[in-house]
């Protein structure tokens, strides 16, 4: 009897790794172009980056992901579980989903970071540019909607004293989460129930800070008639259902509750513009045509950002022309994926913004954007989870250089 128990075992290992072993290489078969490309632009020098973009590039090719995914989400569902993941993502008794870690208060040192700020800024007034730092909200959860045990992802600590040093430093800033805070727009109103991001009206209500803001401390003379900063110049569009963001796409549509509704602003007054892409790629046309990807609606919502509506996928470098420019103001945005919306509003402004993906770009390319091009302004604008060395790569100290 116990012969046959043992070889059941061994029929079953032996089942479950050849299907196992034949399940991995019908995916690498698939997904053998993709290999193929990322295999050949492999460097050793860049080896770490690289096998992450390699494993990113095998997950998401994955055979039957989402089928993986849902059956994950609806087990966690049915066994009332509110984490996925060893707690990646979290959910509170509203449905939002967050970021979890235990490891709040934790990060990369906001001195060296506000140094490495107050360094370029010696660089920049040498050339009469003026720089500021801005930090967008974060999405974090209500006290009265916590789950009780579940660790929610928290960078309040980590950018006060981000402030604390650019206060010691001289280097102006603006903290969008006061903006937030003052704004009459409620929790719903501000952020997606599935995705990391701001709404494209909390980015407005950045971005009419983010002017104001110029205006005072750079004497910019930014928008003086308040005429973009006006929410009734605006058109509102409604995409009802039709986007899932990248925390609902890790989780699946289970577990994060479904679809939400895409709510964008475009100005009335649309101008003329063009748009020049990391690739080269160029649009002209007015503001609607040249900067916004409307067709949404009906597609695969695993492969939809929020984010993408505003300039489409965030990438290294994208450069915003005013045709018809109200002033010959230039200005160079160091940011993240937050700042889309806001850069695609500011643009009404000025006649350039380039806008670079600082965690993209090394300090060579940065200056080499400097030397080519006569900025006006540098504004340097994250949020609080990408205060980190890689998201301010200029002059750094050589202790923090290889950390």
């Amino acid at each position: 009897m116990e012969n046959k128990k043992t070889s059941g075992r061994h029929i079953f290992t032996i089942v479950f790794l050849g299907i196992l072993l034949l399940y991995s290489v019908i995916n690498i078969f698939q997904g053998r172009k993709g290999l193929r490309s990322e295999l050949a632009t492999f460097d050793l020098e860049g080896a770490s980056e690289d096998i992450v973009e390699l494993n990113t590039l095998m997950e998401d090719n994955i055979l039957y992901k989402y089928f993986f995914v849902e059956g994950y989400g609806w087990v966690q569902n049915v066994l009332h579980k509110h984490e996925e993941n060893s707690f990646d993502n979290v959910i509170d008794k509203e449905g939002y989903l967050h970021a979890g870690t235990f490891w709040n208060g934790f990060g990369d040192n906001p001195k060296e970071l506000a140094m490495r700020v107050r360094r370029f800024s010696d660089v920049l007034e040498r050339k009469g540019i003026r720089i500021g730092f801005v930090l967008c909200p974060s999405k974090t959860v209500r006290d009265e909607e916590r789950y009780y045990g579940i660790p929610y992802e928290d960078f309040s600590k980590e950018s006060d004293d981000m402030f604390r040093w650019l206060r010691y430093y001289g280097i102006p800033y603006l903290d969008l989460r006061n903006t937030m805070e003052k704004s009459g727009l409620t929790y719903e109103k501000i952020w997606f129930k599935t995705d990391v991001n701001w709404t494209p009206r909390a980015a407005f209500e950045g971005y009419r800070a983010l002017v104001t803001w110029m205006n005072t401390e750079f004497d910019a003379n930014l928008d003086p008639e308040e005429i973009t900063r006006n929410i009734e110049n605006y058109e509102i569009l409604h995409f009802p259902k039709s986007m899932l963001g990248s925390q609902g796409r890790e989780t699946g549509l289970v577990f994060s509750g479904g679809m939400e509704d895409y709510i964008a602003l475009v100005p009335r007054t649309q101008g003329n513009y063009t748009w020049i892409d990391n690739d080269g790629g160029e649009k002209t046309g007015n503001f609607r045509e040249t900067f916004l990807n409307e067709d949404i609606e009906g597609m695969d919502p695993y492969h939809l950002n929020a984010d993408s509506f505003y300039l489409g996928e965030l990438t290294a470098y994208n450069r915003l022309i005013n045709l018809n420019p109200p002033n010959k103001k230039k200005v160079l945005l160091l940011r993240d994926s937050f700042a889309s919306p806001v850069g695609t509003f500011l643009i009404q402004n000025c006649e350039m913004v380039d806008m670079v993906w600082n965690s993209r770009c090394s300090q060579e390319e940065i200056i080499n954007y400097l030397e080519g091009n006569e900025y006006d302004f540098v504004v340097v604008m994250l949020y609080p989870q990408n205060l980190s060395y890689s998201n301010f790569p200029f002059y750094p100290t050589k202790e923090s250089e290889n950390a």
